[in-house]
C-alpha cells in the first residue's frame, strides 16, 4: 500500500518530468558500471535502483514497487539496474543469509551488486538505520522484510543455483540460493576484511546457539555444517 496520494510509476519506465529533471544532480558516480550510469538520478545525484519506487513524481529508496518484482522473477531482470541477467546473477545479502543461504531480494548483475554494497549509503554506514518518516502508509519493506539495521558487512554472492520458495508463513517470497561461485564481502564501501567478516558471522551464527541446545543433537550438527561452509568463505588471512 503506498501512501495515500501518491503515484507509482508501475509502467516500466521512469516517470520524470522537465521541472523535476532540472532539479537532478549530475551522477555522483561517474565511474559505475555502464549498467548504474543508465538509470536516472535522484536530487543527490544517486542512481535511482530499478526497485525503488516513484512517489508524487520523485523517487524514494526506502520503498519497493511491488510491482517490479513480477517483472524481475518472470523476465529474469536486475533488480537494481533493470536490464536482463543473462546469466550474471548474484545476490546482495548481509551475513544472516550467507549463513543460511536464503534470501529476499531477487538477483542482481555482479558489477551492479558489488557497486550497490559500495555505494549504497545504508549498506556503507554501519550505525544506520531506515527512516521511515514521512511513509508511515507506504509499504517500504521488500518481499520477505528486511533488516531495519546496516549488520556492519554485506556479501555479493554469486551463484546460478536458486530456488523460489514461501516462508511458512505461506505468502512471503523467498530465495534459496546455492554454492556461490564468488563472493565479494564489504564492509563500510570498501573490501570487508577477515577479522571484520567472522567477527559478523559470529554474531549471526551466536544467535542461534540458544535454539539449537533446546533442539538437541541433530540441530547441534546442522549449525557446525553451516558454520563450517560460511566460515569457509571469509575472506583469506592477510
Amino acid at each position: 500500500m503506498q501512501r495515500p496520494g501518491a503515484t507509482v510509476d508501475k509502467t516500466g519506465s521512469h516517470p520524470q518530468d522537465d521541472a523535476q529533471g532540472e532539479a537532478l544532480r549530475a551522477p555522483r558516480y561517474t565511474d559505475a558500471p555502464e549498467r548504474i550510469r543508465g538509470l536516472p538520478v535522484d536530487h543527490r545525484g544517486f542512481p535511482v535502483p530499478f526497485f525503488a519506487a516513484w512517489i508524487d513524481g520523485k523517487p524514494d529508496h526506502r520503498v519497493v514497487d511491488r510491482a517490479r518484482l513480477g517483472p524481475a522473477v518472470l523476465k529474469d531482470l536486475c533488480w537494481i539496474c533493470g536490464e536482463p541477467l543473462a546469466g550474471d546473477r548474484a545476490y546482495v545479502m548481509g551475513p544472516t543469509s550467507a549463513f543460511n543461504r536464503v534470501t529476499t531480494e531477487p538477483a542482481s548483475h555482479w558489477d551492479c551488486g558489488c557497486f550497490a554494497a559500495s555505494a549504497c549509503p545504508f549498506l556503507t554506514r554501519p550505525r544506520m538505520r531506515r527512516s521511515h518518516k514521512g511513509l508511515e502508509a507506504a509499504e517500504v519493506t521488500p518481499p520477505g522484510g528486511m533488516a531495519e539495521h546496516n549488520p556492519g558487512v554485506c556479501v555479493v554472492w554469486a551463484t546460478p543455483a536458486f530456488r523460489p520458495t514461501l516462508h511458512r508463513d505461506g505468502k512471503t517470497r523467498l530465495y534459496e540460493i546455492g554454492d556461490p561461485t564468488r563472493v565479494a564481502w564489504f564492509r563500510e564501501g570498501r573490501p570487508a576484511t577477515r577479522a571484520e567478516v567472522i567477527e559478523a558471522l559470529d554474531e549471526v551464527i551466536d544467535t542461534y546457539r540458544p535454539r539449537v541446545a533446546a533442539a538437541g543433537p541433530a540441530a547441534a550438527e546442522q549449525l557446525a555444517r553451516y558454520t563450517d561452509r560460511v566460515l569457509a568463505l571469509a575472506p583469506a588471512p592477510p
